[in-house]
């Protein structure tokens, strides 16, 4: 038999829950308008920063191509708005700065998803970091997720991420998963959090399940000179990309949230003097570096992680893929290393394979793209 106090004590919790609930809906509404507000101007202070780079890479993408046209005994011609007609022998493709006439949409939007690839490869016994797929809904279970690794996360858009925008690394508190988890918010409704993996970040690029190329992505750094801030160096930084003889990179340097975690995490701010020649890791995300930052790995890969790379790719049926694995020795085989198969790329940046520090090392990506571009190879069964 129920007593008094246990047939009252549901309506008493109710009652009770009643305003915690309200509160937690509110600040989801807030958080969501929060995320709305916040996308709109990284978008504009984004799109500012990037603007005068739009120019420089529409122009280094159209010599690469006309390079490898001339290579192959092709023709180019540039139809404007970033658009190139590529033809020989009576066939032709159309190409806009790393994009190329490959992977269909089907294959674009799967390859957006993130959780859903890492499923994927997941099931299929490919190495992957612990991650979880979450919303601003669900910061607890992203709370106890985090507490779990017991080590830094990295939290990033679930869905339609790219060139690092959105992402956060060394996530630790779930003070900083909140801060990051509203950042992911501005480009995707879905977050992930994920296990941080160690060791530097490789591209490993295939066509048509074949082995490429692969480049060593170094995170972007300023060297001090005792005298100006580093976001003054940050400043002229940018400006030496831009006026730069040879091509050094296709974007600046954003000063953005995971910058300056990346600053204070070594105990610096914008402000800083930095003492000459000290060079100063600006970012753990790879995507903003330079051409001095990268180098040609592609005889230093273990044999096992070229299978399990092309096997990925006949997976996903990606006709261009862009792997990117993080491992501390990428000459060894992943399951020694605990290295992982951390982003599958499609129109993967080719300009990763051209714009490393000795660039007579560089593999003529482009030309092996043209021959199959213009129907001289097929995608083998």
């Amino acid at each position: 038999m129920t007593s008094l106090t246990d047939r009252l004590s549901p309506s008493i919790g109710t009652a009770y829950d009643a305003p915690r609930r309200h509160r937690s809906r509110r600040w989801r509404e807030l958080a969501s308008l929060a995320a709305r507000i916040r996308h709109a101007l990284i978008q504009r202070r984004f799109d500012a920063d990037l603007k005068p780079f739009v120019a420089l890479r529409a122009a280094c993408y159209e010599k690469l191509w006309a390079s490898a046209a001339a290579n192959v005994d092709a023709t180019l011609e540039n139809l404007g708005y970033g658009v190139c007609r590529i033809a020989r022998r009576g066939r032709e493709t159309f190409v806009s700065g790393s994009k190329v006439m490959l992977d269909g949409p089907v294959t674009l939007t799967m390859a957006g998803n993130k959780p859903l690839v890492s499923r994927m490869l997941e099931k299929h016994g490919h190495p992957v970091g612990r991650f979880l797929e979450f919303t601003l809904d669900e910061l607890e279970r992203a709370e106890s997720f985090l507490e779990s690794l017991g080590g830094f996360a990295v939290v990033k858009p679930a869905v339609s991420g790219a060139s690092g925008r959105g992402v956060t690394t060394g996530i630790r508190t779930p003070h900083d998963l909140r801060r990051a988890s509203m950042l992911a918010a501005t480009f995707s409704k879905t977050i992930l959090v994920e296990q941080q993996a160690a060791g530097p970040s490789y591209r490993l690029l295939y066509i048509d399940g074949e082995f490429i190329d692969a480049v060593e992505k170094r995170p972007p750094c300023i060297v001090g000179d005792g005298r100006h801030t580093l976001a003054q160096l940050i400043r002229s930084e940018n400006l030496r990309r831009l006026r730069g003889v040879a091509p050094l990179a296709m974007q600046p340097l954003v000063v953005d949230v995971e910058l300056k975690r990346c600053l204070a995490g070594q105990g610096l701010a914008m402000s800083s003097v930095v003492a000459a020649d000290k060079r100063v890791v600006v970012k753990a995300v790879v995507n903003e570096n330079t051409a001095a930052e990268n180098s040609s790995v592609r005889d230093r890969v273990h044999p096992d992680t070229i299978h399990r790379g092309a096997e990925i790719a006949r997976l996903l049926r990606i006709r261009l893929a862009g792997h990117d694995v993080i491992t501390p020795d990428i000459s060894r085989p992943l399951a020694e290393t605990g290295g992982v198969f951390n982003e599958v790329n499609t129109t993967p940046g080719l300009q990763h394979h051209y714009l490393i520090d000795h660039p007579d090392q560089a593999f003529p990506v482009m030309e092996r793209l043209l021959e199959v571009l213009l129907g001289e190879r097929e995608w083998p069964q």
